[in-house]
């Protein structure tokens, strides 16, 4: 089986070298904690993301639900991407707060929903998995300045994805020191289970994270910040795949990353795209009425051309190209 399901973008969760640190912590911690391994972590990825406090945490719902206890008081709103996924609504709900939205990666309709609701928090992906499209980031921050809600952008599919070294979509657009909240999981970039809040005076604490998970955190920004060879290979293989994906005409919409997201029209008919590549030997994920696949940073180019061709048939079986 080819596997474009998998948000391992860069093949971190099989490195060697990963691997090798978090088998010496293991033996030498067993799943104990070490808070000096957590403080030096913090260091690392305070400097890599170039906020001035971070914090870790066991799970991005956990962080997302004290970040957004210690920022916000009963009866504030929160105005959310429509695109956001569902990971994130569902966050929302448990947080038993007053959410609105606004029409994906539209500003104008952001705008006049600030109108209307009066939020206190825009929240946005910053790579949104459902599209594969990049937020429009200096947009939102110009409605945050003078007064305006605070900017909270989720940045896990953009880490190991966008910007120098990997380190995002605000290192991608420059704009470090205009955003209020960043926070996203580590585990798609790095293999790490683990998940980060940053940003400025943070009256939040790490939670007791497990040695062997920090040490992989630690080696994988040291291995995004000496060799450019994995993300720069991400890119490459993701422009070829997409290429030849729009080459036998299928619609990818607004899909600018190596996660790549068809259009196919229709749920079920995208469910049963969906089984019939995987008949065909090809794993995707299915999203309403869209094939989502990631090519990552380990796919050989003889899987990708398999997949290809797999696309082909499959495609032209369901009548999609």
């Amino acid at each position: 089986m080819i596997d474009l399901s998998s948000y391992d973008y860069l093949g971190f969760r099989h490195n060697p070298v990963i691997i090798t640190r978090v088998k010496e912590a293991l033996d030498q911690f067993g799943l104990a904690s070490e808070p000096k391994l957590i403080e030096e972590a913090v260091v690392n990825l305070s400097e890599f993301f170039r906020v001035d406090h971070v914090v870790l945490y066991a799970s991005l719902g956990c962080a997302y639900l004290s970040l957004i206890q210690s920022i916000l008081d009963e009866g504030d709103g929160i105005i959310s991407d429509q695109g956001n996924r569902s990971e994130i609504d569902a966050i929302l709900r448990l947080g038993r707060l007053t959410t609105y939205s606004y029409q994906h990666n539209n500003i104008q309709s952001l705008k006049e929903g600030i109108e209307v609701s009066h939020p206190r928090l825009i929240l946005s992906e910053g790579v949104f998995i459902r599209f594969g499209d990049v937020v429009q980031l200096p947009e939102l921050v110009a409605l945050t300045r003078g007064g305006g809600p605070h900017l909270l952008i989720d940045n896990s599919h953009a880490i190991g994805v966008l910007g120098r070294d990997g380190r995002g979509v605000i290192d991608h657009f420059n704009l470090h020191g205009d955003i209020d909240f960043q926070l996203g999981s580590l585990s798609y970039a790095l293999g790490a289970p683990v998940a980060y809040i940053g940003g400025k005076d943070l009256p939040l604490s790490s939670d007791p994270l497990p040695a062997a998970v920090v040490v992989a955190v630690k080696a994988g920004i040291e291995i995004l910040t000496r060799d450019s060879t994995p993300i720069r290979s991400l890119w490459e293989k993701g422009r070829y795949f997409r290429e030849g994906l729009i080459q036998l005409g299928f619609d990818l919409g607004g899909s600018e990353t190596p996660i790549i997201s068809i259009s196919i029209g229709e749920e079920r008919k995208a469910e049963r795209f969906g089984e019939r590549l995987t008949q065909e030997g090809i794993l995707v994920n299915i999203i309403d009425d869209r094939v989502q696949l990631i090519v990552t940073a380990v796919h050989e180019k003889d899987e990708l051309n398999q997949a290809l061709d797999a696309f082909e048939k499959v495609g032209k079986e369901l009548a999609v190209i």
